[in-house]
């Protein structure tokens, strides 16, 4: 067993918000965004599923057309190839885990 901590992780490059990878394996991948307020992650979509857990804060989850306010200790699932966006609409960070499952 191993303790990583997040601080020590670097930031994914290419990104303009703070993303970090804490864990990458065939089926499964964890990032931790951590959004500024005023910070947005623009509508797109990706070819795997997506569950999204709000750790910290609160925010905005874009599904195509409809904007769904979430708070910490939610959970959301998005379909693969179905657009979506994390928005902070707040005053403070708001920390989102992203859960990647591949098939």
């Amino acid at each position: 067993m191993e303790i990583i901590r997040y601080d020590s992780l670097e930031k994914i490059p290419g990104i303009n918000f703070d993303g970090r990878k804490l864990y990458t394996s065939k089926k499964v991948e964890l990032v931790l965004i951590s959004l500024e307020s005023g910070e947005k992650i623009n509508k797109h979509s990706v070819p795997f599923d997506t569950i999204f857990f709000i750790s910290k804060g609160s925010g905005v989850i874009e599904l195509e057309n409809e904007n769904i306010l979430v708070k910490e200790n939610d959970m959301m699932y998005c379909d693969k190839n179905r657009p979506h966006g994390v928005i902070n609409n707040s005053n403070e960070k708001f920390n989102v885990l992203v859960i990647k499952i591949f098939d």
